[in-house]
């Protein structure tokens, strides 16, 4: 019997963490949502005051939501942010993904926290930007 309970336990908890929405950082998106060096790390051009970097949300079951809010704040080297900007879209609640590109500062590191429409976090997640090889 602990070993049925323990089994639906770890299924409920796969199954919650599979329908997740996350945010990723991409120097581009493909077709059917593939993210192109996907990472948290990026290297901008030593004469570029910026960087363009795609944020890809995505969630395996629909992202479940008619509009999103990218909240994107600078973090300073004890960790404190600093707002920046909004960038607000429009979706379908059954898009698997979706995604809206940004114009972050180099160097910076950043954080971009999406709400939904009643303000509520659904995902977040950092990138750091890099002008030196």
């Amino acid at each position: 019997m602990k070993a049925l309970s323990l089994l639906l336990a770890l299924t409920f908890v796969s199954l919650f963490l599979s329908a997740q929405t996350t945010l990723s950082f991409c120097t581009s998106v493909e077709q059917e949502g593939y993210c192109a060096f996907n990472n948290t790390k990026f290297i901008t051009s030593p004469d570029s005051a910026s960087g363009r970097l795609y944020m890809l949300l995505r969630n395996s079951n629909g992202i479940g939501q008619t509009h999103v809010t990218y909240k994107i704040f600078a973090v300073d080297k004890e960790g404190k942010e600093t707002y920046q900007n909004t960038v607000e879209q429009h979706l379908q609640p059954d898009w698997l993904y979706a995604w809206q590109i940004n114009y972050f500062k180099s160097p910076g590191k950043f954080k971009v926290k999406v709400a939904n429409d009643a303000g509520e976090t659904i995902c977040s997640n950092s990138v750091e930007l890099f002008d030196v090889w």
